[in-house]
């Protein structure tokens, strides 16, 4: 663990600073010891929600599976074109040669590796610390596992927060959520969130017509039927650009501003195919895609 980390850190539940003992940490204000276990500190929040975390560890596990169908395999060929483009955009994009970088709801995502070889301060944040441990494995020196409603890290700790596929699964506490974003960036630091589109192509006729009541129910039984091997969670629902846009600058956030992405997953070749051709004639690729992706800048004092 970076001697930065320690530093940013903060109890989840009164924000009071956190102090090192050799077993983790604990909260100076209100007592609360924190575990620190093989090397990934559990931060979690008194009331947590475990059956919360089951759920996403089981989704964890699904996702590694190995047996796929061929569309499956596109699919996941897409998913990782997503995950390239993005990195691509922020690599390009943050303006940054060193600094503090949160990645919120990391999964297995690999990518600290870059910044971490260039001595960025980069942290990998999850609800599941399985997860985490498999980031060690891979050489990540900083692994927080806690909840996304509630933070631990102090403010303006971030020059950059990256968050990818993760907010669809809180879409009803969206504001408090992005709030909480803004808080542990820096002045002037960058956001970059992706995120499931809701006005996504071959989405928008389900995520927006449908009610959402309506709309679990038969994502469900879809994919009872289909057996698929990654069955979504019955709380997760597709997020909206132009809400979130909306929401981002609400909170505080400037120069807002949408990527096109070329990757489209979970749809066959056809359906991949049609995409990509009407992508060159309607602006579908920074509005309609699967996904959304938006960077955005948080104010700086005075401006």
């Amino acid at each position: 663990m970076d001697s930065g980390l320690s530093k940013i850190l903060q109890c989840p539940d009164c924000s009071g600073i956190l102090g090192a003992t050799e077993a983790g940490f604990f909260c100076s204000s209100c007592g609360r010891k924190y575990e620190n276990k093989n090397g990934i500190i559990l931060l979690y929040p008194e009331k947590f929600d475990l059956d919360h975390l089951q759920e996403e560890k089981e989704l964890a596990a699904e996702m590694r599976a190995e047996d796929r169908t061929e569309k499956e395999k596109l699919s996941a060929e897409q998913w990782q074109l997503s995950k390239n483009e993005f990195w691509g955009i922020v690599k390009k994009e943050s303006g940054l040669n060193s600094g503090s970088i949160v990645n919120v709801g990391c999964g297995y995502d690999k990518n600290f590796k870059f910044f971490q070889d260039q001595g960025f301060l980069f942290i990998n944040f999850d609800l599941v610390p399985e997860i985490l441990e498999s980031l060690k494995n891979e050489g990540a020196k900083n692994c927080v596992a806690g909840d996304i409603h509630s933070l631990p890290f102090s403010e303006d700790s971030f020059a950059c927060l990256v968050c990818i596929d993760v907010i669809h699964h809180e879409s009803e506490n969206l504001e408090n959520i992005i709030g909480s974003f803004y808080k542990v960036l820096k002045p002037g630091g960058k956001i970059f969130l992706e995120d499931v589109n809701a006005w996504g192509l071959w989405q928008f006729y389900k995520s927006i017509f449908l009610p959402p009541a309506l709309y679990r129910f038969a994502r469900a039984l879809y994919h009872k039927i289909k057996k698929t091997s990654h069955q979504p969670a019955d709380y997760e629902f597709p997020t909206n650009p132009f809400k979130i846009r909306l929401l981002l600058e609400k909170i505080g956030f400037k120069e807002v501003k949408f990527w096109p992405l070329d990757a489209y997953p979970n749809h066959g070749r056809l359906a991949l195919t049609i995409y990509r051709l009407l992508a060159g004639v309607f602006p579908l690729k920074k509005f309609h895609n699967f996904h959304y992706l938006v960077s955005a800048v948080k104010e700086k004092t005075g401006d």
